[in-house]
């Protein structure tokens, strides 16, 4: 495994949910993976947790915001877009 100070950009794991975001933050990412401190950056950050453990829990959730804010017939007119 290479040394945290000889990490390159074809040494950083894929990160699937951070694609877009620069080599650097993403080195950072993987450097509190195997430091085992991003749980408690997170935590420190966003103190409040949920509940969501799934997509389908995420989407459920979502879906009901959505109901709830956009009225009606926004939603169907997005259909017919």
């Amino acid at each position: 495994m290479p040394s945290k100070s000889n990490v390159t950009h074809s040494n950083i794991p894929k990160l699937k949910y951070l694609a877009a975001y620069s080599d650097q933050i993403k080195m950072q990412i993987n450097t509190m993976i195997e430091d085992k401190t991003l749980d408690q950056y997170l935590l420190k950050k966003y103190p409040t947790t949920h509940d969501m453990n799934n997509d389908k829990v995420l989407r459920s959730y979502v879906m009901s915001l959505k109901n709830q804010y956009i009225p009606i017939t926004l939603q169907d007119a997005d259909l017919n877009t």
